[in-house]
């Protein structure tokens, strides 16, 4: 299959696991045809294959643990075992002890799985192996004393509350109080805000002051919610997220001009013609809503085709076929068990729910005939039944 795949996109196949894998990674297995199973196996043989050719990295080691490892292991709980026993194996094939290890020992790890394995997905398997080890390194006694940096893929603008001065957050706290009725101000909301409500409008002011911020402007001048939401500033900060999103408004820029211009409203207490500049604002990046997103909707289209549905209605029955017929790991078939279960609970429910709200719908159209009768005509009539 990978080589009917090669000679469709006119390549010749790599001798290179990591160009490989992400040439793998493009296939869907489905869509030609193969199970798992076979899509499983087709990988496992272009593994030997490969091993032919240059020296790789088995999928599945035997190794023993040397026995210096082997004692701190037994103090590990079963989750972190399991994640850092082919480390383990790695190191004892290498004749490495705990007392002997060094970082470089482990960057070797990392770059055999990187560059000398199939396996999907690298990245994920060394992060969760690197928090794994700093976990072992922080809380099991004789772990070896070297911890793993770990490099956040996170790219985060919003600031703490500590970059800005201590007299913001004391008025975005009495504004989260009046929202939430606890300063009995006349003129407060008629209901308290929940607290889902609360947390939402106290990131939302820090979102605004970091995007402020990244527009050029100094934290230490934004002293009070007044200062953050001039006119002025209220659209330096819109436009530091149309920049983020290619000059196009987004559900999260267009909810966040309606919070701050509230804000603004009630209280800021800009003047009227401020206000209507606000508002023309908010109303111009606002989002309407109609249906489901564009994502959702994409998502659910598989489910157009009555073999999709066929498929999806089946898949309880085929996990626990599986869960009965196949030789797995005790942990993983009672996880697959539970799919089994949560997705035929799911399924059954929502068919449940269709035919009530169907035997309803035949009520009221059943009541609306009744009455559309004379009075001396009426009868009993064939009550709907739910089928």
């Amino acid at each position: 299959m990978c080589h009917r795949y090669y000679i469709e996109i006119g390549t010749a196949i790599p001798a290179e696991p990591a160009a490989l894998r992400r040439r793998l990674e493009l296939i869907a297995a489905e869509t030609h045809g193969v199970s798992c199973g076979r899509w499983n196996n087709i990988r496992s043989l272009l593994l030997k294959a490969l091993g032919l050719a240059r020296p790789m990295m088995a999928g599945r080691s035997k190794q023993p643990i040397l026995p210096e490892w082997e004692v701190l292991a037994t103090q590990l709980a079963f989750y972190l075992r399991i994640r850092l026993l082919p480390l383990l194996r790695f190191l004892s094939a290498r004749q490495t002890t705990p007392s002997d290890v060094a970082l470089a020992d482990l960057e070797a790890y990392r770059q055999a799985i990187f560059d000398d394995r199939l396996r999907s997905r690298p990245e994920k398997a060394w992060d969760s192996l690197s928090w794994a080890w700093n976990a072992c390194h922080r809380d099991v006694e004789g772990w070896p004393a070297i911890a793993i940096e770990r490099l956040s893929r996170r790219k985060t603008y919003v600031m703490a509350w500590s970059a800005f001065p201590a007299s913001f957050k004391q008025d975005v706290d009495r504004f989260l109080d009046r929202l939430a009725g606890a300063d009995l101000s006349d003129d407060g909301p008629i209901r308290p805000a929940r607290l889902a409500t609360l947390q939402r409008r106290q990131y939302q002011l820090r979102l605004a002051a970091s995007a402020l911020v990244h527009r050029g402007h100094d934290a230490q001048s934004i002293r009070s919610i007044a200062d953050l939401l001039s006119l002025e500033r209220y659209q330096e900060i819109l436009r530091f997220f149309l920049d983020r999103c290619g000059g196009q408004t987004s559900p999260q820029i267009g909810q966040l001009a309606g919070a701050l211009k509230d804000i603004a409203r009630h209280w800021v207490k800009v003047d009227g013609p401020t206000l209507e500049r606000f508002k023309r604002i908010a109303s111009r990046l606002a989002v309407p809503r109609r249906g489901m997103t564009a994502k959702n909707r994409e998502r659910l289209r598989p489910f157009d085709d009555p073999g999709t549905i066929a498929t999806f209605l089946a898949l309880p029955q085929q996990l626990r076929h599986e869960v009965n017929t196949a030789k797995r790991n005790p942990r993983r078939q009672a996880v697959l068990a539970q799919m089994a279960a949560a997705i035929g609970a799911v399924t059954s429910c929502t068919y449940s729910a269709e035919k009530s709200h169907r035997y309803r719908r035949q009520q009221k159209s059943h009541r609306a005939r009744q009455q559309a009768l004379p009075r001396d005509s009426r009868g009993r009539g064939e009550e709907p039944r739910a089928d």
